[in-house]
């Protein structure tokens, strides 16, 4: 049946734990029709650092010219199943994209077995990746806000978020627990990470990582809805007209939306870009809420939220400098960058 994402749910086939064992059999039991492989590339090599994806190539004229498959990475798969990141990927396909209006891949098969994941996923061959080491322009900035707020408006306070066992809130210990991790990690980071930003800053982010209890709690109440949890420009496509797509749903979680927001600027935006642009993002992203049927968030609450978030957000950048395999030296600047220019952010909103 296709890319709504209810075909096959991981039950037929059996889903495979290589690339490898991707051949012309399996492709064609998954999307239901006979195919040929005619090549399989790895592609976003120092992008995911948690999955391994590779584009599948396909013969023929018939149906899509090639499909993403995507697995479980072997460098950092202890993570990932500690946090259930594996999990939550798949729960998002299964139970918000298929019926959602956010602009997501379209998915053939989904399955998750044994902490291992398989996903068959639509190709946007035509889009265009951004480039986080470099940073967000302006014009995609609007554009990730915009999805931001349509992937938000369209889970506000849904009741059925609470009974979603894969889907964390801000309380559970997966989530609250990284103000721990950045306790343990903080030392190892200032002397090890290779992070340069002016002991100042150093100070005032840390200074503020006191109110991180305070954030976690308050996130846990209403309005809460969907986050992606790893809205960052790695993680999103453009399609020709410059709409944004995301991917990788590893880190969806249940909470407050604008936490979405400051994890996007604290990583992807030049430090100078975030403070040119943020509060006429936020704005802009208010209103798309409104527009879309929220009420009784103002902008104020909205602008606190996204502040807020980038308490929230500091333990990722931080413990991920120390613990996270990079894979290659582009990983290794991603994970530089996005320390710095989340703690940076912290210190001007906070400081």
């Amino acid at each position: 049946m296709g890319r709504n994402g209810r075909r096959n749910l991981g039950l037929v086939p059996d889903p495979i734990n290589h690339i490898d064992q991707c051949d012309d059999v399996w492709l064609s039991d998954v999307l239901g029709r006979a195919v040929a492989i005619a090549d399989i590339e790895a592609v976003g090599v120092g992008v995911g650092l948690l999955g391994e994806v590779h584009r599948v190539v396909l013969d023929g004229d018939a149906g899509p010219p090639s499909v993403i498959v995507k697995l479980g990475a072997e460098a950092n798969a202890d993570i990932a199943v500690h946090f259930g990141y594996y999990e939550r990927e798949w729960g998002a396909y299964r139970d918000l994209l298929p019926d959602s209006r956010v602009a997501a891949p379209g998915c053939w098969f989904n399955s998750l077995v044994d902490d291992r994941p398989c996903l068959v996923l639509e190709d946007l061959a035509d889009h265009r990746r951004g480039d986080q080491v470099e940073g967000i322009t302006p014009a995609d900035a609007e554009a990730a806000i915009d999805l931001a707020a349509d992937l938000h408006s369209g889970f506000w306070d849904d009741e059925r978020l609470g009974s979603l066992s894969w889907m964390p809130g801000p309380e559970d210990p997966r989530v609250a627990g990284y103000g721990h991790l950045f306790e343990m990690m903080w030392d190892q980071f200032r002397t090890g990470a290779g992070v340069d930003v002016p002991s100042d800053v150093v100070d005032a982010a840390r200074a503020a990582m006191a109110g991180f209890d305070a954030v976690v709690a308050g996130f846990g109440s209403p309005p809460v809805t969907v986050v992606h949890g790893d809205f960052r420009l790695d993680n999103l496509l453009f399609a020709p007209d410059g709409r944004a797509v995301a991917i990788d749903w590893q880190l969806t979680a249940r909470g407050r939306g604008p936490y979405d927001l400051a994890f996007l600027l604290a990583g992807s935006a030049t430090t100078d870009v975030r403070r040119e642009l943020e509060r006429v993002l936020i704005e802009r992203y208010h209103a798309r809420l409104v527009n879309r049927g929220v009420q009784d968030y103002p902008l104020e609450s909205c602008w606190d939220d996204y502040r807020r978030g980038h308490i929230q957000n500091l333990p990722n950048p931080v413990t991920a400098a120390v613990v996270v395999d990079p894979g290659n030296d582009r990983g290794r600047e991603l994970l530089r960058r996005n320390a710095e220019r989340a703690l940076t952010a912290v210190a001007d909103l906070w400081g």
